[in-house]
């Protein structure tokens, strides 16, 4: 079976977030902080890269972006070290 690992995530502009460049490190990682501090737009930013921005675990993206501001989010994933 193949793995895949994320690699990175870029944030541009998202709810809580003006920039943020996040590198993950190789095994896993943990994501903790209070609450209210961006724990969760962190997953919404993984889900909205890979095109899924509307279901039960993600709210409308309109509602992360910043209004008036161009909003991105660059996710680099490797498959098996490639």
């Amino acid at each position: 079976m193949k793995s895949i690992k994320l690699e990175s995530l870029k944030i541009k502009n998202m709810y809580g977030y003006a920039t943020a460049d996040i590198n993950f490190a190789d095994g896993k990682n943990v994501i903790r902080n209070k609450m209210r501090y961006g724990k969760t737009t962190l997953l919404n930013c993984v889900l909205f890269a890979l095109g899924i921005t509307k279901g039960k675990y993600q709210p409308c993206i309109e509602e992360y972006t910043i209004k008036n501001l161009d909003s991105s989010v660059n996710m680099v994933l490797s498959v098996d070290g490639l």
